[in-house]
């Protein structure tokens, strides 16, 4: 499958349903394991894809949630592919929030992307969690969303 043919499939028979639905609030499972560097999906989905999906999800948002959109990363098992195709994704999310007269400032937007992507392809991954991780993890659940260090 190449992403031109996923990309009909979207708009032939995602969006109709989709906007049917009229979503008050979108949740995207944001996997990128079909990415044409991944041997699990085998979709050959390159970033321009998981980008143009992200773009219609959130042209979608507009229209019927008032821009809402959850995004969860699921996941995928190319480390570089996976970094580029998360990049991809969440600069279309970020470009949006940019564009809305009512957001945060517009730097914070940007320095949260910026050390968000600070871990780009080639950085090496760890298997398991650093000694405290879990502890940190409570307590930064515990007060509220923790902005990643630069």
């Amino acid at each position: 499958t190449r992403g031109m043919d996923i990309r009909g499939l979207v708009d032939d028979i995602w969006m109709p349903r989709l906007e049917a639905h009229r979503p008050e609030l979108i949740f995207i499972s944001a996997g990128f394991d079909a990415h044409r560097e991944d041997d699990m999906g085998q979709l050959g989905l390159v970033e321009s894809d998981y980008a143009w999906i992200t773009q219609r999800l959130v042209q979608l948002a507009d229209r019927h949630a008032q821009g809402r959109i959850v995004s969860c990363l699921e996941g995928g098992y190319s480390l570089s592919a996976l970094g580029r195709s998360v990049e991809a994704h969440v600069r279309v999310e970020i470009a949006r929030l940019l564009a809305c007269p009512c957001n945060m400032s517009g730097d914070v937007i940007l320095q949260v992307l910026a050390d968000g992507m600070s871990h780009r392809a080639g950085a090496r991954a760890r298997p398991f969690p650093r000694p405290g991780a879990a502890r940190r993890a409570r307590r930064t659940a515990a007060v509220g969303v923790r902005l990643p260090r630069g």
